[in-house]
């Protein structure tokens, strides 16, 4: 506030850069708010990622990855750092995945009656979690 009473934003002032009153008799205070912008957590871009396995099982090479998955930085949409990779759904153990560079690979050939298909998908969960404290975590 200062001499003219424009204070603030909202110009709520008084004359003399202390507090006024507002139109309704109400007694004001400028208030200043400082933000720090807090860095965004990990996502995963797209959400859902389909990954298409071979038909043929003799096709299916368990010790290769079928797919990465990595997380995007929120801020940068670049792969992100300083993050580890875990399974949050995975019903049936069909894959797993590198905590360091999101390869996911099939811990077996899948099984095309299982139960866990739902109309011939099976879904399952990745979870990216950053190593700051608090921890974010993204889920696809």
């Amino acid at each position: 506030g200062g001499p003219g009473g424009a204070g603030g934003p909202s110009g709520a002032t008084g004359a003399n850069g202390g507090p006024g009153r507002s139109p309704s008799g109400v007694k004001t205070y400028p208030i200043k708010i400082n933000v720090k912008n807090q860095p965004e957590g990990p996502r995963f871009e797209p959400k859902v990622k389909a990954i298409l396995v071979p038909k043929e099982d003799s096709a299916i090479d368990l010790t290769k990855p079928i797919a990465y998955y990595p997380a995007l930085d929120g801020d940068t949409g670049k792969p992100a750092e300083n993050v580890m990779y875990a399974k949050g759904s995975d019903p049936d153990n069909w894959f797993s995945i590198d905590s360091n560079t999101a390869a996911i690979k099939l811990n077996k050939v899948p099984d095309r009656e299982s139960p866990f298909l739902v109309n011939g998908t099976y879904i399952a969960e990745i979870l990216s979690i950053t190593n700051d404290i608090p921890t974010k975590t993204a889920t696809g």
